[in-house]
């Protein structure tokens, strides 16, 4: 079991005005055999974040490490962080059958017989007939096709799991099924994992620890439950708030424009990223307070909290 982090790390694209950070000097910890869930609106960042785990994008700053050590160095046989991506369709070539695709994961393995068995193992391990190895992937379903990714990460003999989205390109009745194996063979295995939604009920039957994604920060970060029952950033509690109801009622988004403030602070250092959506009413606290939010990253004072709040208002009480 291993210890993935992401120290300080950035990514941008494109030079000059129109350079773009994806990433902003993110600091996340997935602890040795836990999955941590990565949730956030569309474009927050995080499948960049998950690319640049596994060298697919260049960081702009800070490091990845596992254990210790720079994952991203030079690294002789398989590599130790293996990565599912969204649409399983496209991740499996759709002329090489699926025991083929398997066995491209792997290095370092000897004979055709160890190879064999290494696929067989793989595929068995996540629900598919090994008999099947020599199958196209048109002849299996969307959800079968994702386990089958699923089974080439693991050929690899992964220290890390990245999941990107796996469930959110099938359909609804097989993505308990998928989630059902992934959990299952993280326990088995005890994987270290990070798992991206952007459905809080996949993120809370898989993870043990929620981390909550904005503009390419991470705004929030606690165990899973803590954080579901007792969301301290406003973003967070505006997005639990539009999750839909049962008897098909839809909570409603409270995000909006806080005329307030102005898009860029007023002061060389940096303020909150979320400041012009945020609904917090200023109403119990001195007028001025709320300055702390245009003057001030409330990031500086997240890591020191048991749960990770990059607010200066957590519960109602300016961070001091």
């Amino acid at each position: 079991m291993s210890k993935l982090e992401f120290v300080d790390l950035g990514v941008t694209f494109g030079h000059g005005a129109r350079c773009t950070t994806a990433v902003a000097g993110v600091n996340l910890a997935i602890p040795s055999g836990k999955v941590v869930g990565l949730v956030g609106e569309s474009g927050s960042g995080k499948s960049t974040l998950a690319k640049s785990a596994v060298g697919l994008v260049p960081l702009s700053t800070g490091s990845v490490l596992l254990d210790g050590r720079n994952a991203l160095g030079v690294v002789k046989g398989p590599r130790p962080i293996q990565m599912v991506f969204q649409d399983p369709s496209s991740s499996l070539d759709p002329r090489m059958p699926i025991g083929e695709s398997v066995a491209e994961s792997m290095t370092g393995v000897r004979g055709r017989a160890e190879r064999q068995a290494r696929v067989s193992d793989s595929l068995a391990l996540v629900g598919i007939n090994p008999s099947r190895a020599v199958e196209l992937p048109r002849t299996f379903s969307g959800g079968q096709k994702q386990r089958i990714a699923l089974a080439r990460a693991l050929a690899a003999n992964p220290a890390v799991i990245i999941a990107d989205e796996i469930t959110s390109a099938l359909d609804v009745s097989v993505q308990g099924s998928v989630l059902n194996v992934l959990r299952e063979v993280q326990r088995r295995l005890g994987l270290t994992m990070l798992f991206i939604s952007h459905d809080f009920a996949v993120i809370r039957y898989v993870s043990d620890v929620i981390a909550v994604m904005y503009q390419g920060q991470i705004v929030e970060v606690a165990d899973t439950e803590l954080l579901l029952s007792a969301p301290q950033h406003p973003y967070t509690q505006t997005l639990l708030a539009s999750v839909p109801r049962l008897g098909g009622q839809h909570g409603s988004s409270a995000l909006a424009a806080d005329t307030q403030f102005i898009d860029a602070p007023t002061t060389g250092e940096a303020g909150c990223a979320f400041r012009t959506r945020c609904p917090l009413d200023a109403a119990p606290q001195p007028a001025g307070d709320r300055r702390l939010c245009l003057e001030e990253d409330p990031q500086l004072l997240a890591s020191s909290r048991r749960h990770r709040a990059a607010c200066h208002f957590v519960t109602g009480v300016a961070a001091s």
